[in-house]
């Protein structure tokens, strides 16, 4: 491995290590960090590299680093798993193209066998690539919808400490899932023609074949035609094209030239084109991985940034121990029916597929509270439902947004998901607030509906 090619592969394990370490603090609050976070605090450490530090010593403490390195390991053999395949395929492709053909073989046939394919999936490549909504990117990224959805149906400490999940979290957090699934695709259409050419090749250097036309109703010089298809690439590298056969009528070409041509074409249309393409997605995706950096703002690490820090003298506005209880408020001036959001997480992210809410999404940071609070100033509501995640902590300061919120409806109610092992802390502090709560979905929805 190249040192060029260690950094790159050293900078991805250090992203994987970091956002596997993300997504298990942000369902369980970390607390065997507390030495490392100390010790980093006081390190003159950029903060991306303070999070890395802390990624690869909780990695090791968790044994989070052997199982990475495990499946690190399954990601590098996937250009060789993808070369057998392409081996047994370009067996087949020649076998399908040659076997019925005998000793004549019709030229036609030969190049729509060996070519049509190929072609079809380059088509069906560059439709998903192209004409794709935002949602849904690429054949690969659809199969990696699809096993998203499947391991909504596992048990979420699996999901959770899914390497496999993390991986693919990191590649798509940093633009990387599209060119490596194109980069994938590539490489094994460009190793089946590769190796599709020289068994082809093997056959006609040790095998008698003679090359023809077989038609019915077509003429010679329509025959002709169909060939300036191809021809027009191979004349640019001074091939010649086909000719007929001084002794037949027509059908028969002359063998050995005719043999050179057809690898050509082969070479020219099938081969060329996907190593061309497979060259273009390697070069983007090692651009985009030399590019890549830490997202701060992601859930679990933007509140660890604060911890990392070096504390000053003066602490600048601080949360209150006791949050005040206001009194109940009076019924708000109706602006809006409903109000359905996240607070700080949301881990379905596709969760309104099934009820079709008017969902405003994840409310998390504070610029995003102030928003929401002065929106309902203008437009109060009749009622607001949040989502909150059980597996996180309740702290203070969502307390104190969820009981200012009570002044800008008639109702406000928390829907805890997941019934995590914070479930009941939940209840107990929303009840201390006279919010109602429920950990149902067919119970929120319900009184979502009912009138206030």
């Amino acid at each position: 491995m190249t040192k060029a090619s260690s950094l790159r592969q050293s900078l991805l394990h250090k992203l994987w290590l970091i956002e596997h370490i993300r997504r298990q603090d942000v369902h369980q609050q970390a607390d065997d960090d507390h030495m490392i976070v100390t010790e980093l605090r006081e390190q003159k450490l950029t903060m991306p590299e303070k999070i890395a530090v802390r990624a690869e010593s909780l990695a090791e403490s968790r044994g989070v680093a052997s199982r990475i390195q495990r499946t690190a390991g399954v990601f590098r053999v996937i250009p060789e798993i993808l070369v057998i395949l392409a081996y047994f395929s370009a067996v087949a492709l020649i076998h399908g193209a040659t076997y019925f053909a005998g000793v004549e073989i019709n030229i036609l046939s030969l190049l729509l066998s060996l070519l049509l394919l190929n072609f079809l999936m380059l088509a069906i490549w560059l439709v998903s690539a192209v004409a794709r909504p935002a949602e849904a990117r690429g054949i690969g990224q659809r199969g990696l919808a699809i096993l998203h959805w499947i391991q909504q149906f596992r048990e979420q400490k699996s999901v959770r400490d899914s390497t496999l999940q993390s991986r693919f979290a990191v590649l798509q957090q940093q633009r990387l899932l599209t060119p490596y699934f194109s980069m994938l695709t590539h490489w094994f259409w460009s190793m089946t023609l590769i190796l599709a050419w020289v068994l082809l090749w093997l056959r006609l250097a040790f095998e008698s074949h003679q090359f023809v036309w077989a038609t019915t109703i077509l003429s010679d010089d329509t025959v002709l035609s169909v060939l300036r298809v191809f021809t027009w690439a191979t004349d640019l590298i001074g091939m010649q094209a086909p000719m007929f056969s001084a002794e037949s009528e027509g059908t028969l070409f002359m063998q050995q030239q005719t043999g050179w041509w057809v690898l050509a074409v082969l070479a020219l249309f099938g081969v060329v084109p996907r190593v061309v393409l497979w060259l273009v997605f390697l070069i983007v995706y090692r651009l985009r991985l030399r590019a890549a950096q830490v997202d701060l703002s992601l859930p679990g690490i933007s509140s660890l940034i604060t911890r990392l820090e070096k504390p000053t003298q003066h602490i600048i506005d601080p949360e209150p121990a006791e949050i005040s209880r206001p009194n109940r408020h009076k019924a708000a001036v109706i602006g809006l029916d409903y109000l359905v959001f996240s607070l700080d997480y949301e881990h379905v992210p596709q969760w309104n597929d099934v009820f079709l809410l008017n969902n405003r999404g994840v409310i998390a940071t504070y610029e995003e509270r102030q928003t929401l609070i002065s929106e309902l100033e203008q437009k109060p509501a009749r009622k607001i439902l949040v989502r909150v995640d059980s597996e996180i902590t309740p702290d203070r300061g969502s307390l104190r947004f969820l009981a200012e919120l009570q002044n800008y409806c008639n109702d406000i109610a928390v829907w805890t998901v997941r019934n995590g092992k914070y479930q009941t802390q939940w209840q107990e502090l929303l009840a201390e607030y006279h919010i109602i709560g429920f950990s149902f979905s067919d119970e929120a929805i319900r009184w979502l509906g009912e009138a206030a």
